[in-house]
């Protein structure tokens, strides 16, 4: 860079630089048609709050817990294989929140959740049992 700055002589110099800077500093010309927007004026003095005479209300009751699924959770789905043993495939439900647990070696752990209802814990149960028939296992809803 320094190198192309010596090659140019003062006057190019002061060309280039003054064109980098104006090309930064310029902002574009308005039109007459742009008009800036009037000034609105402020109320210094409002008018003092009146004290209703009406009766205090009592609180609006509190909602109901929505439930987003329209059915309750499925039973659970157990998995089994002849080498690995059993697993099992659970959503439980609580006000609208889903959990998915997966128990392995009679180990549970919960594997996914939402806050809105258990269409999304119902859909990560079905992806885990095709992989689980996939790696050989025979899945089954739990009866009763």
């Amino acid at each position: 860079m320094k190198h192309l700055m010596m090659s140019l002589n003062p006057l190019s110099m002061a060309m280039v630089l003054g064109l980098v800077l104006s090309g930064c500093a310029t902002r574009p010309a308005s039109t007459s048609a742009e008009q800036p927007a009037p000034a609105v004026p402020i109320e210094t003095s409002a008018p003092a709050p009146t004290k209703s005479a009406a009766p205090p209300t009592a609180p609006a009751p509190a909602p109901a817990t929505k439930k987003y699924s329209k059915y309750p959770p499925k039973p659970p789905i157990i998995c089994t294989h002849s080498v690995d043993g059993e697993r099992v495939l659970e959503v439980a439900e609580k006000d609208t929140t889903c959990f998915l647990y997966y128990t392995k070696d009679k180990i549970k752990k919960r594997v996914a959740w939402s806050k809105n209802g258990n269409i999304h814990c119902e859909i990560i149960r079905d992806k885990m049992r095709v992989n689980l028939e996939k790696g050989g296992y025979t899945c089954r809803w739990q009866e009763g």
